[in-house]
């Protein structure tokens, strides 16, 4: 525990970490003055946008679509070279000598899962709070303009539409920890891959997340007798979920993890540095 805490306060006092942070932070706030400018022209509280609507997560933010273009480089940027950092300047020898290789290893990968969760998806749960004390629990308008009742009439297939309908709180808040855990998994993978011997330079770790999105995009499946991508990562938004495949981003998602823990294994056995 002590190690791990060690490499929380790292990632946390990283200048990275503060760029990602002030980025995301600013965007939402960018965003939470908008809402307030589209809300002060709204008659009624029920034409208010919602909770999910507003958020810098859905579709319907403007300002949201910089945020997802640039997710593969932030999720990776606060932790990309803490393995590097510690190979140049040998401190992970004697964080190894005072404690053991598992330790360090292990504390390493955890506090680079949880730092990242916390990253992309305490901002999000915050700007939810917000607008929920800006706004209330009775705004619920859609993107449609149309109020909740006309929304219960509408034929929608996007991700947990049944959770969406009872709870819109909930459902932002679903979100908000998807979003953080799946970031938390693309961060570790990145991670795990700078423990490779042959990962010497840090400007390569910040494009290893990017290159798997994009190449994951030119995946196709034949739907309706035509062919649709199988994943895209800019449609992870709120209210673009109807073109998520659920299952192929939990395999995918679940592949990364996986391959990252059987890294992690290799060089808790392994002799190089």
């Amino acid at each position: 525990m002590q190690l791990f805490n060690l490499y929380i306060k790292r990632i946390w006092r990283d200048r990275k970490t503060l760029i990602a942070l002030v980025f995301i932070f600013g965007l939402i706030f960018i965003n939470f003055i908008k809402n307030l400018s589209d809300a002060y022209s709204a008659h009624y509280i029920e034409a208010i946008y919602g909770v999910t609507n507003m958020s810098l997560l859905s579709a319907n933010s403007y300002f949201g679509a910089y945020f997802i273009v640039l997710f593969p480089i932030l999720v990776v940027l606060p932790t990309s070279t803490l393995y590097l950092t510690d190979r140049e300047t040998r401190a992970g020898v004697a964080v190894k000598i005072r404690s053991s290789k598992v330790k360090y290893i292990v504390s390493m990968f955890a506090a680079v899962f949880v730092s990242t969760f916390l990253i992309f998806s305490v901002p999000f749960i915050l700007e939810m709070l917000m607008e929920i004390i800006a706004f209330g629990v009775k705004a619920n308008g859609n993107v449609g303009y149309a109020t909740y009742f006309d929304l219960l009439d509408t034929e929608y297939t996007f991700f947990a539409f049944d959770l969406f309908v009872k709870s819109r709180v909930l459902y932002s808040l679903m979100y908000s920890l998807l979003i953080g855990l799946l970031a938390a998994v693309f961060a570790v993978f990145n991670f795990s891959l700078t423990t490779l011997p042959f990962f010497k330079y840090k400007v390569l770790t910040f494009f290893p997340i990017y290159i798997i999105l994009y190449v994951l995009e030119y995946v196709r499946i034949v739907r309706d007798d035509a062919q649709v991508r199988l994943l895209n990562y800019t449609d992870l938004r709120i209210f673009d979920s109807k073109e998520i495949n659920v299952i192929a981003w939990g395999c995918v998602a679940a592949l990364l993890f996986i391959i990252s823990l059987i890294m992690a294994v290799r060089k808790i056995h392994s002799d190089e540095e």
